[in-house]
């Protein structure tokens, strides 16, 4: 009687792990098929695989042109922002002009025609005095909030994902851009930006790759620590003082895994961060699924600023990893951005003083000749 009990007990999980089984091929499939309906869309696919030599693949996780990826699931608040927001770059809003560009100076005018609306009006409070153009306090107001919802708007400027407190998400990886099958080594790169470093003692959740035990659900496999430093693991060793996260500054996280040695490397902006060896293999696997901002205990679970995603179907060296990073930072608004405006000012400067040497020279012959 017991014996026929095990063996029903033992066929009936047997049944369930098959059709577990089948249920992941399916929803495989299904999600293959998604993807390659996706490439039809405005803006192709996201996430988009790029095949390369010798079999390997690279997975980008797009969140720069206001579009989810395919099969994005959300824990929490998330929302698109301008990517220009609480940086230098966002300039305020020009004050309204006349049709000529001159300033309207605000004062009262009795007896007038709006120039916007056509409405005579019992004063005026916004005029140019050489065009002769007034403007109602409503047209001007108007003209206000119409610029600000323009430079707001995500739907016409690049954009990044805000993931509010307590908020994470996953996103599905496709069967090509997976872990290597041989070795299982892969590596993951993210552009973020947060807010503020954890307080000391505590920690914040970067990465989580999904566990084969499922009895240890708060478990963070890459993690941010006080000092900015990114670390596999919460021990005390020497990091590289240079390669850290700073607070309110858009920076490139790279992860590389190497399952078979448990080896994880993290790198910080193309420079080598920390190094985490002697790591359980089973929690670095990939297993088709990538938890970002979350994964461990809720207060872990701060919330950042995501650009974009890449999954690389191997393990990166450091020279690949600085040159990844050479080619995100010059394609990022915020980082090329800001050296372009660099050069544009160092060779606005030069040429001012070419000019200024130029006239003094000039200058200087007229003296002799006199």
């Amino acid at each position: 009687m017991v014996r026929r009990r095990q063996l029903e007990q033992s066929r009936d999980r047997d049944e369930r792990v098959q059709q577990q089984a089948y249920r992941d091929a399916l929803d495989l499939k299904m999600f293959d098929e998604e993807l390659a309906t996706s490439t039809l869309r405005a803006g192709g696919a996201n996430p988009s695989v790029e095949l390369r030599p010798c079999g390997l693949a690279v997975t980008h996780f797009r969140f720069s042109d206001n579009q989810l990826p395919i099969r994005f699931e959300a824990t929490g608040r998330t929302h698109f922002l301008v990517i220009n927001t609480d940086t230098a770059a966002d300039k305020p809003v020009q004050p309204m002009t006349c049709k000529k560009g001159h300033k309207l100076i605000k004062k009262a005018f009795s007896g007038c025609r709006c120039s916007c609306c056509h409405k005579d009006k019992s004063y005026m409070s916004w005029a140019c005095i050489p065009c002769r153009c007034y403007i109602c306090s409503q047209c001007y107001e108007s003209d206000s909030i119409r610029k600000e919802l323009a430079k707001r708007d995500v739907s016409r400027q690049p954009t990044f994902l805000r993931c509010a407190n307590l908020s994470s998400f996953a996103l599905q990886v496709p069967r090509l851009g997976a872990a290597d099958e041989l070795t299982g080594a892969f590596s993951v790169r993210l552009q973020l930006r947060v807010t503020r470093l954890p307080a000391a003692g505590q920690l914040q959740s970067l990465l989580r790759f999904p566990l084969v035990d499922s009895k240890r659900p708060h478990l963070t496999s890459v993690f941010l620590d006080s000092d900015g430093f990114v670390l596999g693991r919460p021990l005390a060793f020497e990091c590289e003082r240079s390669a850290r996260v700073r607070p309110g500054v858009w920076a490139e996280v790279a992860v590389v895994c190497e399952p078979s040695r448990g080896v994880l490397t993290s790198f910080v902006n193309g420079a080598q961060c920390s190094v985490s060896s002697e790591l359980d293999p089973a929690d670095l696997w990939l297993l088709g699924k990538l938890v970002l901002l979350g994964g461990g205990k809720q207060a872990q679970a701060r919330g950042a600023d995501v650009w974009g995603v890449v999954l690389h179907s191997w393990a990166l060296t450091a020279d690949q990893v600085l040159h990844e990073f050479l080619q995100t930072a010059h394609r990022h608004p915020l980082i090329g951005g800001r050296l372009v405006r660099l050069q544009a000012q160092i060779r606005g400067r030069l040429a001012r003083k070419r000019m200024a040497s130029k006239e003094g020279e000039k200058e200087e012959d007229g003296e002799n000749k006199k």
